[in-house]
């Protein structure tokens, strides 16, 4: 017998407790919801699901050269 439990949505617990929640399902979203998150005006939670089977890229392959 097996069991396949998902991750919970954090984003929707941090609404049952009374913080601002955001779930981002696209990179564009990111900056709106890191805005919003911190114009909130309390505790807030921005959820980024990601692929954990894709390689992540370097940071020193994104990071500005100079």
């Amino acid at each position: 017998m097996g069991c396949d439990i998902g991750n919970p949505r954090y984003d929707e617990y941090a609404r049952l407790f009374g913080a601002a929640g955001y779930y981002v399902e696209h990179p564009d979203q990111v900056g709106d919801a890191v805005k919003a998150a911190l114009s909130a005006g309390g505790p807030a939670v921005v959820e980024i699901p990601i692929d954990p089977d894709e390689f992540p890229t370097p940071v020193a392959a994104v990071r500005p050269q100079g």
